[in-house]
């Protein structure tokens, strides 16, 4: 969990929600923590009160689905229609290796 906490929003994340919402977040929103620094821990914070147990409780109700929907569609009212085109447009594997801290080239560059 480490190389997640270079980046501010996830540290936001971890402290308020824990390392499995975190996890959650660096799989479901790469796109919108790479391309719009902010945005989900702000849209998190209004729409759910800090909880280390958020994550299990989505778990446990079935939610996960629900929830990362709501997540998308809140963050997109967040952002203008270009900021969205060019959000969409960002390659989501290389956005998580450098969420990660992993170089996805690192075999074939020197």
């Amino acid at each position: 969990m480490n190389g997640f906490l270079d980046n501010d929003d996830l540290q936001i994340i971890q402290q308020n929600y824990g390392d499995k919402m975190c996890m959650l977040c660096v799989n479901s929103f790469t796109r919108i923590l790479s391309y719009k620094p902010g945005i989900l821990p702000d849209v998190l914070l209004k729409h759910f009160k800090p909880s280390l147990t958020l994550y299990d409780d989505l778990v446990h109700n079935n939610q996960i689905n629900e929830f990362t929907s709501k997540i998308w569609k809140e963050s997109m009212a967040m952002m203008s229609i270009n900021e969205q085109i060019a959000m969409n447009q960002i390659d989501e594997t290389v956005c998580q290796a450098n969420l990660i801290g992993d170089d996805p080239f690192g075999d074939f560059v020197k």
